[in-house]
């Protein structure tokens, strides 16, 4: 086994975790505890030795029943928090923001449990591999045993990994926001409150240490394409969708327009990424961290960039449910901007497509046809190549 070291600041903050658990957890803790130290003395005594004889493994045997239950019931109480996290982002952020001290205690909670059950199994595994005389008949239990153990504990800890993630992120977007907020523990207990997001860095980074996997939430996105009045998208506003947009996205192009639809409300950004484009009310990105509409790119079936006499340069984009119109502002309708705005329009352009099962025939047209598509113009270098209808 490898035994993981973090440093001062982490273990310092894994304390604190512990005190949170502690409290919300007191019918647990005691057994929790006493499950984790047992493990651990038997691991130690193991490593001092080199082998695992029924000295050793009698003293966690015993145990069993404990360490399922345990595992069994922070387990479930992490499931639960997970799933409550798979709705929309908004009702996300609320369970996020109502729950966080929960989120803490149930994810300690589980690396406790789950470390003790893990230690367990390695346990009677090498166990099964000390008692030579029967190795033959055991190597087919040996090898169950691994095999099972490993993926049994890959996926709680992974459960744990994407719990804390959310967390995390919500606690740094919180402090991205204006007006830098925080988000506090604590809160009405009479307890000294603390910082969520220090303390969920902690079990993140244990648990990546775990799981041999580096911790990293995401970099700063930087759009290849900006339309801004200054031709850079504000870092105040990359910030908070490093926060916003999942994980691992590639954010291509990112716009301050205008919605004439008024399918939200106020003045927008619209952002694209290899997946989807998303539409947005400023004041939702700014001020709630939420992105409001997210179209799949797929479901884009025509795009025309045109003039209106009122709004000066828009953008028609008609998916598969609706049509959406965007203008852009003066500072768009002349010079550089306006080619980083007709750009953009070049961009959702190049994945207008229309699936076969939508396509209709009528007998007055017997052959129809379907005229090649012309190559966009652009650098094939910024985005990714156009797809091409059936």
């Amino acid at each position: 086994m490898q035994l993981a070291s973090v440093s001062r600041r982490v273990d310092e903050n894994l304390e604190l975790t512990q005190e949170v658990l502690k409290e919300l957890r007191q019918d647990h803790w005691n057994t929790l505890l006493g499950l984790y130290e047992t493990t651990v003395r038997a691991v130690e005594e193991a490593q001092m030795v080199g082998f695992v004889n029924q000295h050793i493994y009698g003293a966690v045997k015993t145990r069993e029943a404990d360490l399922r239950a345990e595992r069994h019931v922070f387990d479930d109480y992490v499931k639960g928090h997970v799933k409550a996290l798979s709705p929309n982002a908004r009702s996300r952020n609320e369970y996020l923001q109502g729950h966080g001290e929960e989120i803490i205690a149930d994810a300690h909670g589980l690396l406790m449990a789950e470390g003790s059950w893990f230690r367990f199994r390695v346990l009677r595994a090498a166990s099964i591999a000390y008692d030579e005389d029967h190795a033959a008949e055991n190597q087919q239990l040996l090898t169950s045993l691994v095999e099972t153990t490993q993926q049994e504990h890959d996926e709680a800890m992974g459960r744990i990994a994407e719990l804390l993630e959310a967390l995390e992120r919500r606690a740094r977007l919180v402090a991205a926001l204006p007006g830098r907020r925080s988000f506090k523990l604590g809160a009405g207990r009479g307890t000294d409150r603390h910082d969520i997001a220090p303390l969920a860095e902690a079990l993140a980074e244990k648990v990546a240490v775990l799981r041999n996997r580096p911790h990293r939430i995401g970099e700063l996105p930087q759009p290849a394409l900006a339309v801004f009045k200054d031709g850079t998208a504000p870092k105040e506003l990359l910030r908070i969708l490093q926060y916003v947009l999942p994980e691992g996205t590639r954010l291509l192009a990112l716009a301050d327009v205008n919605d004439t639809e008024h399918l939200i409300h106020g003045n927008a950004y619209l952002g694209v990424t290899p997946e989807h484009f998303f539409l947005s009310s400023q004041s939702g990105v700014n001020r709630q961290g939420i992105i409001e509409r997210q179209i799949p790119l797929a479901d884009i079936r025509y795009v025309r960039t045109g003039a209106d006499r009122a709004a000066g340069l828009v953008l028609d984009v008609i998916t598969k449910d609706e049509n959406i119109r965007i203008s852009f502002d003066a500072w768009a309708q002349e010079g550089e901007r306006l080619k980083d705005a007709r750009r953009l329009g070049t961009l959702l352009a190049s994945v207008m497509n229309i699936p076969d099962e939508e396509l209709c025939s009528d007998p007055l047209l017997p052959s129809p046809v379907v005229p090649d598509r012309m190559e966009l113009p652009g650098d094939p270098q910024r985005f990714p190549a156009p797809r091409r209808s059936a």
